[in-house]
C-alpha cells in the first residue's frame, strides 16, 4: 500500500541544498543526499528505489528554482506533488508491516495520493 510518509518543504531544502541533485530517468524520484542512492544489483550504478537510472545536476538551487517556476508541470497540486517525489516522502507498506521508500512513474500518481488525503484529519 502506498502512502505519504512525510512531506518536505522546498524552503527547507533551499536552506541546505547539498552539492548535487540526483533524479531518476524513468520515475519522478529525486534527492540531494547521496546516501539515498541505491545500487543496481548487476552494475552497481546508482539508481532510485525502483531501479531507474539517475541523472545528476551540480546546481541544486537551480533545480529547485526551476520547479518553482513551473508548478503546473507537476499537476493539480503543483509543488506539493513535486516535493512528494523527494526520497522517502512516499513509501510502500510491505505485507510484514515494514515500510520502504519508493518512487512513482507519473506526477499524477503523487497528485492522486494527495487527493486521498483531502478531507482527512492529518
Amino acid at each position: 500500500m502506498l502512502y505519504i510518509h512525510h512531506e518536505v518543504q522546498i524552503e527547507t531544502l533551499k536552506i541546505n541544498p547539498g552539492v548535487k541533485i540526483y533524479y531518476a530517468r524513468f520515475t519522478c524520484w529525486w534527492t540531494n543526499n547521496p546516501l539515498d542512492l541505491y545500487s543496481h544489483p548487476d552494475s552497481n550504478l546508482p539508481v532510485d528505489p525502483r531501479g531507474s537510472v539517475l541523472f545528476e545536476m551540480s546546481d541544486p538551487l537551480r533545480f529547485l528554482e526551476s520547479a518553482e517556476k513551473t508548478p503546473d508541470f507537476y499537476g493539480k497540486y503543483g509543488l506539493r506533488a513535486f516535493m512528494l517525489g523527494y526520497h522517502g516522502c512516499v513509501q510502500v507498506r510491505q505485507e510484514d508491516g515494514r515500510s520502504l521508500p519508493t518512487s512513482l512513474e507519473k506526477w499524477q500518481e503523487y497528485n492522486d495520493l494527495i487527493d486521498g488525503l483531502v478531507g482527512r484529519v492529518q
